[in-house]
C-alpha cells in the first residue's frame, strides 16, 4: 500500500510546464477517472480489482478532499486567488464528483462547484491580463488558454456514470458509522467541519481494508480475530496528517505507521492474554530472553540471526555466545506437554517477541540508518517490552495485596518509585510511543541525507517531545480505564499514594480523577513548550512530521477518554481458553 501514492500537488512545475498546483491535479483526475470508467466497463481486464478499488481510489479521493479543503472563502483557489488556477480546480472537482464515495459529501462538492463558478463569473467580466502560469524559457500567460479553461469550468457538469465494479467498495457507510459521533466529540475536532471528518473516515476505510488483509505472522491466532482497531488506527493517521498543512507524510509512511500501531495494539493484547497468564516465576525468565534478544542484535549477522530465532531454529555465531546460547535455548525450549510450539508457552513467547523485533528491524529504512539511530531504536523497543513485563508483575503484586484486604476496598500501589518517575518511564514506555517515535523518524523522508536531528540540543528536545507525548497518552488512557483496571486489578495512575494522600477523607473517585486530569493539563503545557522549542531549531518539514506524530498520539489519548479501546478480559473467557 502506498507504492504509487504520488504527491501530485508537489509535482515539479518545470516538468509540467505550469506553475499552478491545481494543473497536475486536474490532469491526473481527468485521466484516472477516464481509466476507471473504461475499467469499470470491463475493457481493461489486466488491471486488478485490488489496485483500482484500493490505491487508485485513494489517490482520487485524496485529490478530491485536498482540493475541496484548499478552496478560499470567496470560492477561488490559490494565494493570491487565481482565476485560471481556480478553473483547473473546478475541472478537477467536477471530474471527481462522480466517485461513488463523493455521495457522502455531496453537499460540500456541490457548494464548492457553485461558489467556484460564482468567482469565475465575477472575474470573467473583467478584461484581466492572463496570469503568467505557463513555462518555457520564461513564464508567460496565454489569453486563449486562460479563456478556454475558464469557459470549460463554467460549462462543465459531473458525469452521470454508474460504476458497477466500484459500488462494492466499503466507502458508502463511513459517514453513518457509530465512530462518527465519537469523533465529533473529540476536542481536537471541535472546529473541524463535519464533511472533513466524514472524508477522513471514508479514506480510512481503504487503509483499514488493507490492514485487515495484511498477513500477520507475528502473533499466533490474532490475525483471525475480529479487530476493532483497524478503522480507528487508519483514521488517526489520516486525520493527523491532514490537520498539519501542507500534508507532510506520504501514504507509504502512513501505511507503515498504521501497521506498527496495529502491532502495538496486538502486543498489548498478547501481553494481557498470553504472557500475563504465565506463572509469576516465568516473568523473570521471559525478561532474560528479551535482554538476550538485544544482545544478539549487536552481532554482525543480526537480521539473519533474528529470523532464525523467530522460526525456532536459531543458528547463531558471534562473540556474544552466552546471549546466543540463552536465547537459542529459550526459543527451542520444550513445554511440559512436550510441544515446542505450545501456544502461550515460554518458548513460543520468546519466538513471538523475536518475530516482533525482526519485523521492525527488517525495514530498509532501519537497515540503512546510522548506528546511533538503530541503537536508539533498539533501546526503546527493549524498554517497551520490559515495560509490559514490569506492568504484568506490578499487576500481580497489586492483586496479591488486594487479596490480603477486604474485597470491598481498593488498595493503593506499593510501588517503590514515585508517580512522577513511573509515569515518565515505565508507564510511558508501555504505550509504545517512544519506540514508535524513533521508528517514525527513520521513515520520514530525508532528502539531504543529513542527520534528522544533528545536534545534541535537537536530539534532546526531540526526545523530550516524545516522552511528554507518551506520558500524556498514558495519563489519558488511565483516566478512561479506571473502572476496567479496578475490575481486573491492573495498576493505574490513580493507585499511586500521591493521589490518596492529596485527596481528603470521603472524597469521590471523580475528585481523584480530577487531580490526574490536572496533571495531564500540565503535561500538555510541557509538550506544547517542547514542540515550540523544537520548531525553532529544526527543518520545518521535519517539525510538521513530528507534529503529526504528536497529534496522532493525542488522538489515541482523547479516544481513551471517550471509550476504552482495550478489550475487557473476562474470567470466563480465560477459562474457556484453558488459562
Amino acid at each position: 500500500m502506498g507504492k504509487i501514492m504520488i504527491n501530485v500537488i508537489g509535482a515539479r512545475a518545470d516538468v509540467l510546464q505550469n506553475l499552478s498546483p491545481y494543473y497536475p491535479v486536474m490532469l491526473m483526475s481527468q485521466s484516472l477517472m477516464e481509466v476507471v470508467t473504461i475499467w469499470d466497463k470491463g475493457r481493461l481486464p489486466s488491471l486488478p480489482d485490488d489496485l483500482m478499488n484500493g490505491e487508485v481510489l485513494v489517490i482520487l479521493w485524496q485529490a478530491l478532499t485536498t482540493t475541496l479543503q484548499d478552496q478560499n472563502t470567496n470560492g477561488s483557489w490559490g494565494a493570491p486567488p487565481s482565476r485560471e488556477g481556480s478553473a483547473y480546480a473546478i475541472l478537477a472537482v467536477n471530474a471527481l464528483a462522480s466517485l461513488p464515495a463523493a455521495s457522502i459529501i455531496r453537499n460540500c462538492v456541490d457548494k464548492a462547484l457553485e461558489s467556484g463558478r460564482s468567482f469565475l463569473m465575477q472575474t470573467v467580466q473583467d478584461s484581466l491580463a492572463p496570469e503568467n502560469l505557463w513555462i518555457e524559457k520564461v513564464t508567460y500567460g496565454s489569453r486563449t488558454l486562460s479563456s478556454a479553461y475558464t469557459l470549460a469550468a463554467l460549462r462543465c457538469s459531473p458525469s452521470c456514470n454508474s460504476f458497477s465494479r466500484l459500488s462494492n467498495s466499503e466507502v458508502g457507510t463511513a459517514g453513518k458509522s457509530k465512530a462518527n459521533n465519537i469523533y465529533k466529540r473529540m476536542p481536537m475536532f471541535s472546529s473541524i467541519p463535519e464533511w472533513r471528518i466524514q472524508a477522513w473516515q471514508n479514506e480510512a476505510q481503504y487503509f483499514a481494508t488493507w490492514l485487515k488483509r495484511t498477513k500477520n505472522d507475528i502473533f499466533p491466532g490474532m490475525g483471525q480475530r475480529e479487530n476493532k482497531y483497524t478503522g480507528f488506527i487508519a483514521f488517526t493517521w489520516i486525520a493527523g496528517n491532514d490537520l498539519v498543512q501542507p500534508r507532510p507524510l506520504a501514504s507509504d509512511v502512513m501505511s507503515k505507521m498504521m501497521m506498527l500501531s496495529l502491532l502495538i495494539y496486538h502486543m498489548d493484547e498478547y501481553m494481557e492474554d498470553v504472557v500475563a497468564s504465565q506463572p509469576r516465576a516465568s516473568l523473570s525468565e521471559i525478561k532474560d530472553s528479551v535482554k538476550s534478544m538485544f544482545d544478539v542484535v549487536d552481532l554482525e549477522d543480526k537480521y539473519q540471526a533474528l529470523e532464525h530465532m523467530a522460526n525456532g531454529d536459531a543458528k547463531l555465531r558471534g562473540s556474544k555466545r552466552d546471549a546466543n546460547r540463552d536465547l537459542k535455548s529459550m526459543c527451542s525450549k520444550q513445554e511440559p506437554n512436550g510441544d515446542i510450539n505450545s501456544f502461550g508457552g515460554t518458548a513460543e513467547i520468546a519466538r513471538t517477541l523475536t518475530r516482533f523485533l525482526h519485523w521492525v528491524l527488517q525495514h530498509p529504512e532501519v537497515k540503512t540508518a546510522s548506528t546511533y539511530d538503530r541503537r536508539q531504536l533498539c533501546v526503546n523497543i527493549k524498554a517497551f517490552l520490559i515495560a509490559h513485563l514490569t506492568q504484568i508483575g506490578d499487576n500481580h503484586q497489586l492483586r496479591s495485596k488486594q487479596r490480603d484486604h477486604s474485597a470491598e476496598t481498593h488498595t493503593s500501589s506499593t510501588q517503590e518509585t514515585s508517580f512522577f518517575t513511573w509515569v515518565r518511564s515505565t508507564s510511558a514506555d508501555h504505550t509504545g510511543g517512544p519506540f514508535a517515535f524513533y521508528f517514525f523518524l527513520l521513515l520520514v523522508e530525508n532528502a539531504n541525507q543529513r542527520p534528522r536531528f544533528p545536534t545534541c540540543e535537537t536530539k534532546f528536545i526531540a526526545e523530550d517531545v516524545s516522552r511528554h507525548s507518551a506520558t500524556l497518552c498514558r495519563i489519558y488512557n488511565d483516566l478512561g480505564s479506571v473502572l476496567r483496571d479496578r475490575r481486573e486489578a491492573n495498576l493505574n495512575s490513580v493507585d499511586f499514594p500521591e493521589f490518596q494522600v492529596s485527596s481528603k477523607p470521603g472524597e469521590s473517585e471523580d475528585s481523584i480523577k480530577a487531580d490526574l486530569l490536572r496533571v495531564a493539563e500540565y503535561e500538555r503545557k510541557c509538550l506544547d513548550g517542547a514542540l515550540a522549542a523544537l520548531r525553532g531549531i529544526c527543518e520545518e518539514k521535519l517539525w510538521r512530521a513530528v507534529k503529526v506524530f504528536c497529534d496522532v498520539t493525542d488522538l489515541y489519548g482523547q479516544m481513551y477518554m471517550l471509550e476504552d479501546l482495550t478489550p475487557y478480559i473476562r474470567e470466563q473467557g480465560q477459562k474457556g481458553n484453558g488459562k
